[in-house]
């Protein structure tokens, strides 16, 4: 923590909810004097966008061109696309819809990002054999697929159309810093919120 000017003391405060029975402890509290730590700019941009659902998956993909383009203009360094995007507006199941990572809509995405230099997260949906899965995948300004995380808080709607849940909260090295990833009905419960924190994330990408 940066220390504000003219301060005098520290307050710290420790709280406790909803567990019976349990106590915390605190013994031998201090502070340590350090070098401050250096600053990190990172430009974050988030595309609001329904596709049209024309056709294709590679048709609602082909829609967001002009607007991760957009966004490289503006200086984006991470750039966080909606929801299911193949997925979106085409009358299909998620099953349907679903694909394998990597695949072809991962590729066009690689492709875009190391074209406009700028790191990607797209929210897709993943066949893993006979499992579907609600996904984002993490894509760098070079075109590398960093890595992926599946959605464990699953609304009925989602789980009655057969997508199964993750079971883990992956972190991902760039040099942006650490990036995780939350999706959607994800945001209904706090401790996830907490958990990608928890094991490192610096940013934390939450597409809606």
């Amino acid at each position: 923590y940066r220390a504000p000017l003219a301060a005098r003391y520290a307050q710290i405060e420790l709280h406790l909810d909803w567990a019976e029975q349990a106590e915390v402890r605190c013994s031998d509290p201090r502070f340590e004097k350090c070098d401050p730590v250096a600053a990190r700019k990172v430009r974050l941009a988030a595309i609001h966008h329904v596709p049209a659902g024309r056709g294709s998956a590679l048709e609602n993909c082909r829609e967001f061109v002009p607007l991760i383009a957009d966004a490289a203009r503006q200086h984006a360094d991470l750039v966080v696309l909606p929801e299911t995007l193949t997925h979106t507006g085409r009358g299909v199941t998620y099953a349907e819809a679903a694909e394998s990572i990597p695949g072809p809509s991962t590729d066009f995405f690689r492709e875009l990002a190391r074209r406009n230099g700028v790191h990607l997260v797209v929210r897709l949906l993943e066949r893993d054999r006979s499992a579907v899965y609600n996904v984002a995948v993490l894509i760098d300004d070079q075109g590398t697929l960093v890595g992926k995380y599946r959605k464990v808080c699953l609304p009925r709607t989602e789980v009655e159309q057969g997508i199964c849940p993750g079971d883990s909260f992956p972190v991902f090295e760039t040099r942006l810093g650490r990036v995780g990833m939350m999706i959607c009905y994800d945001g209904i419960s706090p401790e996830l919120a907490r958990e990608v924190p928890n094991n490192g994330a610096e940013v934390l990408a939450f597409p809606v």
